[in-house]
């Protein structure tokens, strides 16, 4: 009955396309993939700001309570 089809079902047969790789992988190791995409666009964007992002140099005062220095 082409009533009770699923429109995936429908769309797979007007296109052809079936999802290809992806839709054959387990949910755990496209999770990981997933996962380990963002953990490298992260690692990317800290490494982007160590190499373009330079520190300004500047002195720092900083108070000691009279009880710590006699110690």
């Amino acid at each position: 009955m082409p009533g009770l089809q699923s429109s995936r079902v429908r769309a797979n047969r007007v296109t052809g396309f079936t999802g290809g790789f992806v839709d054959s992988l387990p949910s755990l190791i496209r999770f990981l993939i997933v996962a380990a995409a963002v953990v490298a666009i992260v690692y990317g964007a800290m490494i982007a700001l160590v190499t373009y992002v330079t520190p300004q140099p500047r002195q720092m005062t900083y108070t000691i309570p009279a009880q710590r220095l006699n110690k």
